[in-house]
């Protein structure tokens, strides 16, 4: 904004200067009419006044459009953190139902495109039916699973190649403890919205869990 409000203060800057060169003493004439020259002199005026009211006009459009910019940027942030809370409540909510791992959770959402995070996979060794304190502890250590789901500027479900934010769910099992913590980011890694919950198991359900 500042660069072009610098070129056209130096483009009046000329546009005044040339003016008043053609304005300086000229050698006298023959037959003199004021009125030819009274008329030069209101078309000059004249036209230096239409300068300044384009040249304001110009800075005017340029803040206004800077402001609609700023606007539009706010507008995208408001709408992306709302959708973000409502896939974050979602998944909240299907984990304090009964889910209890994170790569069950694309079942609720067959529309998404989504990838599992390789230390899901590992989990399903982590229950023995040993029933020693060594071989709970492992397996409650081991019980993490994770999922990402990949959407675009507008939130419509997508490819990862052509994502735009990404929506990650981590579900951690650990004693009577079930944790689930759901990021999202935009492209840059910026988090948009961050909701860890944390809900008690109770104990015939850790014993399914378990199982």
């Amino acid at each position: 904004m500042f660069d072009s409000i610098e070129f056209l203060c130096k483009a009046f800057t000329l546009l005044v200067l040339s003016v008043r060169k053609e304005a300086a003493p000229r050698r006298p004439r023959p037959a003199y009419n004021p009125m030819k020259k009274n008329a030069r002199t209101g078309s000059r005026l004249f036209f230096i006044e239409f300068l300044i009211v384009i040249f304001f006009f110009l800075i005017i459009s340029t803040v206004c459009l800077r402001l609609f910019v700023a606007a539009r940027l706010t507008t995208q942030k408001a709408s992306a953190l709302s959708h973000a809370q409502q896939i974050s409540s979602s998944i909240a909510e299907l984990v304090e139902g009964g889910v209890n791992r994170a790569d069950e959770l694309p079942e609720y959402f067959p529309d998404d495109v989504y990838e599992v995070a390789p230390d899901s996979a590992a989990e399903g060794t982590a229950a023995i039916s040993d029933k020693s304190d060594s071989t709970t502890a492992s397996a409650d250590a081991s019980a993490r699973t994770s999922v990402a789901f990949y959407y675009d500027r507008e939130f419509t479900p997508c490819s990862k190649g052509s994502a735009f934010y990404t929506v990650t769910a981590s579900l951690t099992i650990s004693g009577s403890q079930k944790q689930v913590t759901i990021v999202t980011k935009d492209i840059d890694g910026t988090v948009i919205y961050e909701l860890p919950v944390t809900f008690h198991v109770p104990a015939a359900k850790k014993e399914t869990i378990g199982s």
